[in-house]
């Protein structure tokens, strides 16, 4: 009969080489699982910020439109310059769709609307706008009256007000939306003769 000894004996726990294999298992688990919870953070990540991005690009266009309906308004006598600290309407040229067709006269409106202001375009004489925009975000206008023009030794002297209802256009129209703010030139703009007389008129002995 064999006798057993303490060799023959079940062993107990992992061998060093075992021990190195399940390490790295763990380790290469842990590196994948890492850059798939890496991969859903950024996803996440950019999926919440495209709203802000969004936004704020719809507020940019939004205010270069406003830009170029300032810049380019016209002193039509059937369509006089109007405003107030949230809208106006005025006239300008529509730049044309083709090449090859010119540039006609439209009427602009920027008016309040719900969360924000809506931009339309209507053809003299037609009682519905043919383009209508909404934007979001709170506008607000001012209106500037040129009392001196500018010279070599000093500025162009401006009176802002918050309403325009002269008949002459406004020298520059000032916009704020958001944290957009700009003062922008209206390039029809004439000079006010009423502002030339007072000018004289305190210029007199």
């Amino acid at each position: 009969m064999r006798r057993s000894t303490k060799t023959d004996l079940p062993r107990a726990g992992f061998t060093l080489v075992e021990v190195l294999v399940a390490s790295a298992v763990a380790v290469v688990l842990a590196v994948a699982v890492a850059g798939v919870l890496h991969a859903g953070f950024s996803a996440w990540s950019r999926v919440a910020a495209r709203p802000d991005a969004e936004a704020a690009l719809a507020r940019l266009d939004a205010f270069e439109a406003l830009r170029a309906d300032v810049a380019s308004a016209l002193p039509l006598r059937d369509a006089p310059f109007r405003g107030d600290a949230r809208g106006f309407s005025s006239a300008r040229l529509l730049a044309p769709a083709l090449p090859d067709e010119p540039a006609r006269p439209v009427l602009v409106r920027w008016a309040p609307a719900s969360g924000g202001a809506v931009r339309e375009l209507r053809d003299p004489g037609a009682d519905l706008p043919f383009s209508s925009r909404p934007f979001a975000g709170s506008l607000r206008l001012s209106y500037a009256r040129l009392l001196r023009p500018a010279t070599s030794n000093a500025p162009a002297e401006l009176a802002w007000s918050d309403e325009w209802t002269r008949d002459a256009l406004p020298a520059a129209v000032r916009a704020e939306w958001g944290s957009l703010r700009a003062d922008i030139a209206v390039a029809c703009a004439a000079p006010d003769p009423d502002a030339a007389a007072e000018a004289a008129g305190e210029g007199a002995p």
